[in-house]
This record gives C-alpha cells, structure tokens and sequence, in this order.
C-alpha cells in the first residue's frame, strides 16, 4: 500500500498562513524566555552540576592517563592535573575576557547613542527582570 504524501510546510509558513508575519526564531526565544523565568535557577542547576560531572570526568582521565604514561604516584598525577587546569585556564581567560569587554563596551556605546525615551525602557524592562529573578531566586 501506497503512503500519502504529505506535504511539509515550514513553520515560517504556517505562522504566515495563520495571519501572523511573525519568525520561528522569534517563537522560540519567547519559549525560551518563559521557560527560563519560570525554571531558570533549577536549569542552572542542573546545568551547573552537568559541567562539574564533566571537567570531573575529564580530570581523572588525564591523571589516569599520567600515572599510567609517566608512572607517577595518584598525588603527583593530581598536582600535574591541577597546574595543568589552571595553566589551560589562565590561557583561555584572557582572550574570552577580552571579547567581552569589547561587547560589554560595544553594545553600552550603543545604549548611550539611542534616544532618552528608549534608554528609560530599557533601564525599566533591566529592573523588572531583576527583580523577578530576585523574587525567585
């Protein structure tokens, strides 16, 4: 037996065809939004936890794979694991600091150069939000 063919419409579409010019991507950040201020510390959570099990994971590979290639004592492998994380760390912070320092200026320069009224609408929609955040937190 023959299946029908059914045909796919986008969701950009579908949005169209019920009368709203509005963009998925705009759906899903408004979907994204309620989820995250109604479940937004408990995702950090567990997105907090996550990323601890795995730079955990990650450390007892390396000190596995050093007393294994270096016949090094458990302590030794610890200590070299260590320097070594805070050595990948110190290396890593700068660039990342620097890209957002340069976003975090960029993006308040472009604060400063909007019109006063829109300043005010954003500085209450920053206060709003961090007072929801305070409530739930």
């Amino acid at each position: 037996m023959k299946t029908p063919f059914i045909p796919r419409i986008s969701p950009d579409k579908a949005f169209q065809a019920i009368g709203y010019n509005i963009s998925v991507k705009i759906v899903y950040a408004i979907l994204l939004g309620i989820g995250l201020a109604m479940f937004g510390h408990g995702l950090l959570v567990v997105l907090g936890h996550l990323l601890h099990l795995l730079i955990e994971i990650i450390e007892s590979m390396v000190e596995h794979l050093l007393e294994w290639l270096f016949n090094l004592s458990p302590r030794q492998a610890e200590m070299i694991t260590f320097w070594l994380g805070f050595a990948i760390l110190l290396g890593v912070a700068r660039p990342v600091s620097i890209k957002i320092y340069a976003a975090v200026k960029n993006s308040f320069l472009s604060w400063l150069a909007k019109p006063k009224f829109d300043k005010y609408i954003l500085f209450i929609q920053f206060v709003v939000l961090s007072t929801t955040l305070a409530l739930f937190y």
